[in-house]
Order: C-alpha cells, then sequence, then structure tokens
C-alpha cells in the first residue's frame, strides 16, 4: 500500500490507493505476458504470439489509461 504525503486530500489518497491496487496486477499481466513473447518455456506458434501481443498491449493501454485518469493533480 502506497504511503500517503501529508496535506493529501481524501481524494488525493483515494486516487494514490486506487492507481497502485489497479496497477500491481495490470503490470504482472504485462511482465508475465513479456515472458512468454520472449519465449522463456519455449517458442510459441504463430498465433499464440498475436494473441499474447494483444494481452501485452491491452495491459499497456489499461497501464496508460490508469496514470491519466488517476494522476497527481
Amino acid at each position: 500500500m502506497p504511503t500517503h504525503e501529508p496535506g493529501e486530500t481524501e481524494a488525493e489518497q483515494l486516487a494514490s490507493s486506487l492507481r497502485h491496487d489497479l496497477l500491481t496486477p495490470v503490470n504482472a499481466v504485462m511482465g508475465l505476458s513479456q515472458l512468454l513473447l520472449d519465449e522463456m518455456d519455449g517458442p510459441l506458434t504463430r498465433e499464440q504470439k498475436v494473441q499474447v501481443e494483444l494481452i501485452r498491449d491491452a495491459a499497456k493501454s489499461l497501464t496508460d489509461l490508469i496514470r491519466t485518469r488517476l494522476a497527481k493533480r
């Protein structure tokens, strides 16, 4: 859980907590999908690679959305 800075409003604290809580699992999805794309456990078929790239790209888009919408002001 992120630490809150003195003087933060409740809304800022909530946004900070939400940002942390949402980004943690999304970062895990991005990391695991990258491991698959690096073929650490063996080669992927062309279709598997396409699907994992879609997962990784969607996670990246979600990360950008979370950071934009819940940015510190």
